[in-house]
């Protein structure tokens, strides 16, 4: 944003320089409010960015994959795999659209997924450690 900034100054003395007098005030102004505008605009991306980041990258909850299978998100990066009348404790951790979850029980294979959060539903790509293909939750609603 510093060199939007920079520029349009830049831009602003440029056009006073070669302006007549009694112009450089209306092009000053015009600049200056044009200047404004492209500043609230950045804004207004980086704040959508960063919401966009949040929502993301959020999995708290629990996320039904099918009648048998579910898995809860809880906010510290710790979960819980249940299946059928089995629970498998996990950590996991996001960075960016991935998703890493390491299986307390060693006998579990650890598994990384690309991800994407959608409202309610949590598609998983399969990647490393996984047998690849795409999964579809589904967020419980209590």
């Amino acid at each position: 944003m510093i060199a939007i900034v920079v520029i349009a100054l830049i831009t602003i003395n440029k056009k006073e320089e070669s302006t007549t007098s009694g112009q450089p005030a209306n092009i000053l102004n015009n600049a200056s409010s044009d200047l404004g505008n492209i500043i609230d605009n950045t804004t207004v991306m980086e704040n959508k960015t960063e919401e966009e980041k949040r929502s993301n990258t959020n999995l708290s909850g629990t996320y039904i994959y099918n009648e048998n299978v579910k898995y809860e998100f809880k906010d510290e990066g710790k979960g819980t795999m249940y299946d059928s009348d089995m629970e498998f404790e996990f950590v996991y951790t996001v960075k960016d659209n991935n998703l890493e979850i390491d299986f307390m029980l060693d006998a579990l294979r650890d598994a990384s997924y690309t991800f994407t959060l959608e409202g309610k539903n949590l598609t998983l790509i399969g990647g490393e450690g996984t047998t690849g293909g795409e999964y579809r939750l589904q967020k419980e609603t209590k």
